[in-house]
């Protein structure tokens, strides 16, 4: 062949190894592998260099097609992965409506009372509420049992996106809401330290009443044949010193635990179950807030085959409704509402109204009605568990 045919042959060769790993490396880089595309990417460089300006062009030329190969093969090997995850069933809460649960909606699924309330509260004196998704249908309830219904025609009065009375945001905003003094009540877990530092720099105190309890509960992939961990064995795994499923009687996988986002109620919850032993820092796709939607601020798991996760039992299992992870027992023992009641559950917490001390005789006397005979017939009907005094 002549020399030129060659060269030109060469020039087209190296010109499409060139685009193809160029564009294989940039949209390497883009999915989050820098670490491997750019050695790579140097490496594929030079060669291209060395190839057009030396004599080597043979083992430069292998060089290039090496280096296209690792990227591209890479790159494959990503997208099947993330074409594999997409086809695994996912926790997520884009299936919640929660029109279901705002007073006064027709046919809702609020749990009711068998008399009137025995308070009433009127139109011109209502308190704001705010809190956690998850104990949204619960203060819905309340609501209805104790408020005027909507004037005529007003139906979104009483709506969780935008209702001066009750909305419902999310842990983090409910309390940022409360220090700001934009609703008088929230229902949600324990403060984190931070917001209660954020209370203080505000010049208020949160005043926290105790009102039901609630299971705090792990869960897995439904096929992970793992069904029980111990208390000692969720500090180790959270705090990084356990990282094989092997380790607790599972497969030989590493153990992907997901997060949520700070100040959320869960992470609140999962930093006093670490007690001093500080939380581990997860990678950044493996702490989940927000993902763009009211509902989606709360737990949200991919349920990836080596997963474990954290929520609340009453927002995983009536809430979301799903079957495709399983509730882990934890010492051996099971996340029912039995054992919240016997107390032989570990992680049973407590969760409350919170207020900021400057009670006006709406809130105070609200307070004091949930706290009532009738208040934790609702708490108990939603499904939560009542604290007896």
């Amino acid at each position: 062949m002549h020399p030129i045919v060659k060269f030109l042959l060469f020039l087209m060769t190296a010109g499409v190894l060139a685009f193809v790993g160029f564009w294989g490396m940039v949209m390497i880089v883009f999915t989050g592998h820098p670490e491997v595309a750019v050695p790579c990417l140097v490496i594929f460089l030079l060669a291209l260099l060395l190839c057009l300006f030396t004599r080597y062009k043979k083992q430069t030329g292998i060089v290039m097609l090496l280096s296209a190969v690792i990227g591209g093969g890479h790159y494959g090997y990503h997208m099947w992965q993330y074409e594999q995850a997409r086809k695994v069933p996912q926790m997520t809460a884009g299936n919640i409506d929660l029109r279901v649960y705002e007073p006064f909606s027709q046919n809702n699924q609020l749990a009711r009372l068998d008399a009137p309330s025995t308070l009433q509260i009127p139109a011109g004196e209502r308190p704001r509420l705010d809190g956690a998704v998850a104990l949204y249908p619960l203060y819905a309830a309340f609501v209805q049992a104790v408020y005027p219904p909507p004037g005529a025609g007003d139906t979104r009065e009483y709506d969780h996106w935008s209702s001066d009375f009750v909305r419902m945001t999310n842990t983090p905003q409910a309390y940022e809401r409360l220090i700001a003094g934009e609703t008088d009540m929230i229902f949600v877990a324990a403060p984190s330290d931070e917001q209660v530092k954020a209370a203080k720099a505000a010049g208020k105190t949160f005043k926290l009443t105790p009102i039901g309890k609630e299971a705090f509960v792990f869960f897995v992939n439904g096929q992970n044949p793992v069904s029980n961990l111990t208390t000692g064995q969720v500090v180790d795994i959270y705090s990084g010193r356990l990282k094989n499923w092997r380790e607790v009687g599972g497969p030989d996988q590493a153990i992907r635990a997901f997060q949520r986002n700070e100040n959320s109620g869960s992470q609140s919850t999962m930093q006093k179950i670490m007690g001093n032993t500080p939380l581990m820092t997860p990678p950044r796709e493996d702490r989940l807030g927000s993902m763009g939607g009211i509902v989606n601020d709360v737990a949200d798991y991919r349920n990836y085959s080596n997963a474990l996760g954290y929520s609340f039992l009453y927002y995983t299992q009536t809430m979301l409704k799903n079957n495709q992870i399983k509730l882990l027992n934890i010492n051996g023992v099971a996340p029912t509402r039995d054992n919240i009641i016997n107390g032989t559950y570990p992680y049973a917490k407590a969760f409350y109204v919170v207020t900021t001390g400057n009670e006006s005789p709406a809130v105070q006397q609200f307070i004091a009605w949930i706290k009532s005979p009738q208040g934790k017939i609702l708490i108990n009907r939603t499904g939560y568990v009542a604290i007896e005094e």
